[in-house]
């Protein structure tokens, strides 16, 4: 079975989610794309880069949003950014990976 990324963009692979839940939903749904985007990059000979864009619908502050996927990266060491776009407040956010590791003292 062939699998395709949601999009590339940037020189990278993005799968792309909508959340509508809680935070603990917006950290099951990274953490599925994150895995998808890891096994396209696996045999990919263009890029070992992976992002995941969320469309965040539920009221949930950047600062949450931001500590939550920095502690779903513990023990990922994988390139590459994650995009949120917050609906009820407007805000596009996107942080590396690796910036976020660094919230929490994980940085490579």
């Amino acid at each position: 079975m062939m699998r395709y990324a949601d999009l590339a963009m940037d020189g990278e692979i993005v799968e792309m989610k909508t959340v509508a839940g809680t935070r603990a939903t917006l950290g099951t749904q990274f953490k599925y794309g994150y895995k998808q985007g890891a096994m396209l990059v696996k045999d990919c000979k263009i890029t070992k880069k992976h992002s995941v864009f969320v469309w965040m619908l539920s009221d949930i502050s950047i600062g949450s949003v931001k500590a939550k996927i920095a502690g779903e990266l513990k023990d990922r060491r994988d390139e590459g950014t994650f995009i949120c776009y917050l609906e009820k407040t407007g805000d596009l956010c996107k942080w590396t990976y690796e910036e976020l590791r660094a919230i929490i003292g994980l940085g490579i």
